[in-house]
């Protein structure tokens, strides 16, 4: 997103990896990431905005440039996540840095859901906003469970013993706690 009537030279905010694959369930952080250039910097307020029928935020942290957390606010119900942080004293930042974590839950399966910033960002010294881009990021929520693994069956011969081929194996996966499989797969055994 673009701003105009910003400062020249404009500060850059924008949530990294830019494009994501998650699993339902999968809880996972993007980052806020400030270009200032040779612009000091001695505040942030970020509000970033998703879709929470798929997203949940869980918590939106401060980074080690803009320490001090001035203000924050989750909002599940309306997708709006708001971190205001700051510096109190030199020396100020400048640079490429981050100055927020935002922690979310993907709730369920979408193509993709985007996250974007809101009209209520802006990146400031000296009370003056120096904003000028803002970047936002996708992400996208399958139900596939990526997984690998061995069987390993002992006293029967070794590996590569072909009396193995051809038996079938069943593996199905649950959340702990839970009585309803997530994953499930049926191979047959090679004699590898």
């Amino acid at each position: 997103t673009l701003r105009t009537g910003e400062a020249a030279g404009g500060v850059v905010l924008r949530l990294l990896p830019a494009d994501n694959t998650m699993t339902v369930n999968q809880v996972f952080t993007l980052t806020v990431q400030a270009e200032t250039g040779t612009q000091v910097v001695d505040g942030t307020e970020m509000e970033v905005v998703y879709d929470p029928a798929f997203l949940q935020a869980e918590a939106f942290t401060p980074g080690e440039m803009l320490p001090v957390q001035i203000s924050s606010n989750i909002d599940n119900t309306n997708g709006v996540a708001m971190l205001a942080v700051g510096k109190l004293s030199a020396p100020f930042p400048q640079g490429t840095f981050p100055v927020g974590a935002l922690r979310l839950h993907a709730r369920q399966q979408t193509g993709a859901t985007a996250l974007s910033f809101g009209t209520n960002t802006q990146v400031s010294y000296g009370g003056q906003d120096y904003l000028g881009q803002t970047i936002g990021a996708n992400v996208t929520i399958t139900n596939a469970v990526g997984w690998q693994g061995q069987v390993v069956l002992q006293g029967h011969g070794s590996e590569g013993d072909a009396r193995w081929s051809g038996y079938p194996v069943s593996i199905t996966l649950y959340t702990a706690g839970t009585t309803s499989p997530f994953a499930g797969e049926s191979v047959a055994l090679d004699q590898n």
